[in-house]
């Protein structure tokens, strides 16, 4: 925008490049990994808390979470972005996690029953829960998506570093679903 600043650039020509590169650039305008791998450990926490704590607390698994877990959880989310009637997942295909739908709309179809999710909403939690399984549900995005998404993987990953008594009790709302939960995951 400096540079058409820089060259008196008509407003209604300004708006012009403005659409184009949103467009081409997906809706990006800098590079939030760059930016992000820049910071203090600290910072960036900070920072990953802030822009998506609100997206994870919508997900009842997430809600009554460990803070510490939860932290450590936003430090492996990964921004994505998708443009209108992009895949975002097939049925079929190997689960890749769960996403976060920070703007944007997507339509979910499981079998005969579609779902459209917006700003602030989850889908394919599902796959946290299973190992490594196929997944039944395919997503489109009906909208420019801006999703963070939080893979299976990672998930696990990050569990297992939780993996004690005393931690136990930051995951899931009931002792008996935490042992369900440690029993799949681990």
């Amino acid at each position: 925008m400096e540079y058409l600043q820089h060259h008196s650039i008509p407003i209604k020509l300004c708006l012009k490049v403005a659409k184009y590169l949103e467009k081409f650039y997906n809706g990006q305008w800098f590079d939030e990994d760059a930016i992000l791998a820049t910071l203090s450990e600290p910072l960036r926490r900070e920072v990953m808390r802030h822009n998506c704590i609100n997206l994870m607390s919508n997900a009842p698994m997430f809600k009554d979470m460990n803070p510490s877990l939860l932290d450590d959880l936003l430090e492996v989310l990964v921004l994505e972005m998708f443009d209108t009637d992009d895949t975002i997942m097939s049925k079929g295909e190997l689960d890749k996690g769960m996403y976060f739908i920070d703007k944007g709309a997507v339509k979910v179809e499981t079998g005969e029953v579609i779902q459209v999710h917006t700003d602030k909403s989850f889908f394919g939690e599902l796959c946290l829960e299973m190992s490594r399984g196929k997944t039944n549900s395919s997503a489109k995005a009906l909208t420019n998506c801006r999703l963070y998404s939080l893979s299976s993987e990672d998930y696990r990953e990050v569990l297992k570093r939780f993996h004690t008594p005393n931690m136990r009790k930051g995951i899931g709302s009931t002792d008996q679903q935490v042992g369900v939960q440690w029993t799949v995951l681990l």
